[in-house]
């Protein structure tokens, strides 16, 4: 299964591999912008692949997580990935930790995989700001370390701006050298597991 929590307007599961083809994929977003999105994708004619299920939730009240439960299509047993990219910064520490800590009922061997801002720089308020939505926390890799633990969670891979750079990017800068495409300066990346 994957999990999109606060999807958005996000592509994946219209452009989907055929790999992911064989998962069940839930976007989970406030009901205003799920609302949103289904119509944007009928107003372009893209079709909703038969995988996909959409649940109208907002993540900062604690009942969300029952919806997601409640789903005929949701196995609570089946290993489960979750994104929560471009989700962190604008949540609360007490309102992340408890988003991991609903997903602690996750079976073990299931993931959660975000993006997060590790330190203020004057570029990630400004995007915060243009996304009307204002940044609410930093984090060290030891706090989402603590954190994660506490959720039953470990970290199994974690990249820094520069690594995530290195990864993604250092072909791309070979190809184009004239090109500024890179990882953001002040964004890390994680992966983390149900222990």
């Amino acid at each position: 299964q994957y999990v999109l929590l606060g999807s958005g307007f996000d592509t994946f599961p219209y452009r989907q591999p055929d790999w992911a083809k064989r998962m069940t994929i839930f976007e989970v977003d406030r009901p205003e912008v799920i609302e949103e999105k289904q119509k944007r994708l009928s107003q372009s004619g893209i079709d909703v692949p038969d995988n996909v299920n959409f649940i109208g939730a907002d993540l900062a009240e604690e009942n969300w997580i029952k919806q997601l439960l409640s789903h005929p299509d949701f196995s609570p047993k089946a290993k489960t990935m979750c994104s929560l990219l471009g989700l962190v910064y604008y949540l609360t520490r007490e309102a992340f930790s408890a988003l991991v800590q609903s997903l602690s009922i996750l079976p073990e061997g299931s993931g959660v995989v975000f993006d997060y801002p590790n330190q203020l720089s004057g570029k990630l308020p400004a995007l915060a700001h243009g996304a009307s939505a204002p940044m609410m926390a930093f984090y060290s890799e030891r706090d989402l370390t603590a954190l994660l633990s506490a959720q039953g969670f470990r970290i199994c891979e974690h990249l820094s701006p520069l690594e995530a750079a290195e990864q993604f990017f250092r072909l791309h800068q070979l190809a184009n050298p004239d090109s500024t495409l890179t990882a953001p300066p002040h964004v890390s990346y994680c992966l983390s597991v149900r222990k």
